[in-house]
């Protein structure tokens, strides 16, 4: 982490901000703390995620640790359980959560945030 922060430092006036992407970067344990370094840098910080920890997201956003998100979401809803290949209960599982999770993240980053949301297309998938 320090060799980062040594990098951002040095590049100071050069950088507007960073990009914090995956893996999936929700999933950090130190994460908060490493945004908050980002910012007492004067960085702008831009978080692209595919926003399974709406929590945490939504505590980055209203503590302002975060300038733009970026959520990626690989299939449209209504065929999202139907492509991957597990038990309808499992299936029906996971396309309610990540439902309800673009939900959350698309009314609170509305009202709040510039955001953008990313699909993946793929021909296979989405027929």
């Amino acid at each position: 982490e320090e060799e980062i922060f040594d990098y951002l430092k040095k590049r100071k006036g050069v950088l507007d901000g960073i990009v914090i992407s995956g893996g999936e970067p929700l999933l950090q344990p130190n994460l908060i703390s490493f945004i908050q370094r980002v910012k007492e840098l004067g960085l702008l910080v831009k978080i692209d995620t595919n926003g399974s920890n709406p929590k945490l997201l939504e505590q980055l956003i209203d503590n302002k640790l975060v300038d733009y998100v970026a959520m990626d979401i690989k299939n449209i809803f209504n065929k999202y359980a139907g492509n991957y290949y597990v038990s309808s209960k499992v299936e029906s599982s996971s396309f309610n959560i990540y439902k309800r999770i673009y939900e959350e993240i698309n009314n609170k980053l509305g009202l709040k945030k510039e955001y953008n949301e990313k699909y993946l297309k793929l021909k296979r998938l989405n027929n």
